[in-house]
This record gives C-alpha cells, sequence and structure tokens, in this order.
C-alpha cells in the first residue's frame, strides 16, 4: 500500500496535522484521515524505542505459549518507561505470537529486559518455543 502523508503545520510550533490519503483506500470507500498530533506527541514518537517480538511456539504447546506471554503484559504496562505494550496472536497459526512495544527510551528498554517477570519468561522459554525468539528494536524514521 503507497500510502501519501502530509503535514501541515498550524500556527506555532504546538500542533500537526497530519493528513493520510490512499488511491486503494478510496477505492473500497475509506475516506482520507486526518490527526493532529501535538508537537510534543510528535517529538516523542521519533526519539522513543521500539521493539518487534516474534515468538513461535513448539507444537502442541502454542495455548501455553500465549498464556506465559499473557501474564507479561499487566506488570509491563506498569513500568515507567513503557508507553505501549500490546500482544497479538496469529489468526492463521495458532502457534505464532508477536509482542508490539514502545518504551520512552533505550534505558526503559534495558530496564524491561532486566525485570523479574521478564526475566522468569524467558527462563521458560526453551520449553515452549520452536527455535529462537526473533526480536527486533526500531526507531520511527517517518
Amino acid at each position: 500500500m503507497n500510502a501519501a502523508f502530509e503535514v501541515a503545520q498550524t500556527g506555532p510550533p504546538r500542533a500537526t496535522i497530519c493528513e493520510i490519503s490512499d488511491p486503494n483506500l478510496n477505492q473500497v470507500g475509506i475516506a482520507p484521515a486526518t490527526r493532529v498530533v501535538s508537537a510534543p506527541q510528535l517529538e516523542r514518537s521519533l526519539m522513543t524505542m521500539r521493539v518487534v517480538a516474534h515468538f513461535r511456539a513448539q507444537e502442541g504447546k502454542g495455548a501455553e505459549l500465549g498464556e506465559a506471554l499473557k501474564g507479561l503484559i499487566e506488570p509491563t504496562r506498569a513500568e515507567p518507561g513503557n508507553l505501549s505494550y500490546e500482544l497479538l496472536a496469529s489468526l492463521d497459526d495458532e502457534r505464532n505470537y508477536t509482542f508490539v512495544e514502545e518504551y520512552q527510551d533505550g534505558d526503559a528498554l534495558e530496564a524491561h529486559m532486566h525485570t523479574p517477570h521478564v526475566q522468569a519468561a524467558i527462563a521458560a522459554l526453551p520449553d515452549l518455543l520452536e527455535g529462537e525468539l526473533d526480536l527486533r528494536t526500531y526507531r520511527l524514521i517517518g
């Protein structure tokens, strides 16, 4: 999908209007979206750390892995510096899960990785995972 993004400044640098339009979406009746983002929100989103972590359970252990991962949600969302922590379950394969995470900065991510709940999950993963955990870090560039 090739979306066209237009950013227009409104007055002093307090708010930015982001317009998102895509001809493919227009063809199916979805109108362009407009969202107002404050300058601090925009700045923060450009500086935060993003994580995408993919997990694939061993045969017959999909539900057990899912429960173990769900147990991380509440304590992680309560961590200082955690901005977003979402667990996704694949629609195509009940053994696949993905976390999409956002942290205030690298220090917050580092602190998260050393919490007791994450350390306990890491210790349990070898008995649940098929292959290795695929964990990648990102920063927003646009």
